[in-house]
């Protein structure tokens, strides 16, 4: 990911696919193209990664609990 926006919501009367959207929607508003991934802390995905429609919600170590780091993540060339 090249480029990424870092949401915090804490909301605990929103569902994580809520909050999802919430942050894809800031992405989308601020950088004018769909996000394809969402970076948790891995305390918020208890059974692994989760995709919401076209968002992929991956757990990473970095990120603080209640943060959604949004972007676009590259396809790896073969």
């Amino acid at each position: 990911m090249k480029i990424g926006l870092c949401t915090y919501d804490d909301a605990a009367n929103r569902s994580l696919q809520e909050k999802v959207e919430l942050a894809v929607a800031c992405y989308h508003e601020k950088y004018s193209v769909e996000p394809n991934v969402v970076y948790v802390h891995p305390s918020a995905l208890p059974d692994g990664e989760v995709t919401f429609g076209e968002i992929a919600v991956k757990p990473l170590p970095t990120v603080l609990v209640n943060h959604f780091w949004t972007g676009i993540e590259e396809k790896e060339a073969k």
